[in-house]
């Protein structure tokens, strides 16, 4: 307990430097450009959203956004290294969603947009189902690496049953900013 503090900033630090650094190979990746990728880095790790989280550990830890968005679309892209590409791009889903669960039912929501735009766009089937497959094995990997904590939830809700559903939305009632 003594050294909380220091271990709170040190986590501050590396959320805000490897979601730089992050964007920056996402953006190098994608136009080629170094100086392009540098300033989007910047931008990215020092934007308002960033900055005003800092009190919220896991809302300030986007760092894993744009290393999950890179290798998902390394794997739908590069040949070789595929099973690479897949297996970061799982893992960076999973450390997405244990961070903050919004984050990863946010970058599931961009990999299913993403997918419908590649099946809409593609005009090769071989293409096509090539991008399924390799997305279809991200989820995959994504569902065997969180089934513990997907048994673990499951295991909780069964055994304390509808009392746990209903005091959440309550709490949301009273935490919604909805008028």
């Amino acid at each position: 307990y003594k050294n909380i503090i220091l271990i709170y900033n040190i986590l501050t630090f590396f959320a805000f430097a490897l979601s730089g650094f992050g964007t920056y190979l996402l953006v190098d990746y994608l136009v080629k450009n170094k100086f392009a990728a540098f300033i989007s880095g910047l931008i990215f790790a020092f934007c308002p959203f960033h900055l005003v989280k800092v009190s919220f550990i896991n809302y300030l830890s986007t760092q894993w956004i744009p290393f999950y968005i890179l290798f998902l679309l390394k794997s739908f892209n590069e040949e070789k290294s595929k099973y690479f590409n897949i297996f970061f791009a799982g893992l960076f889903l999973l450390f997405n969603t244990l961070i903050c669960e919004i984050y990863g039912l946010f970058a599931v929501l961009f990999t299913l947009s993403y997918l419908a735009y590649c099946m809409i766009t593609e005009k090769k089937y071989s293409q096509r189902k090539r991008i399924f497959f390799r997305c279809f094995a991200v989820f995959f990997l994504f569902l065997l690496l969180f089934s513990p904590v997907l048994y673990s939830m499951g295991k909780f809700l069964l055994e304390e049953g509808t009392e746990i559903l209903s005091s959440t939305f309550e709490n949301a009632k009273f935490e919604s900013v909805d008028l």
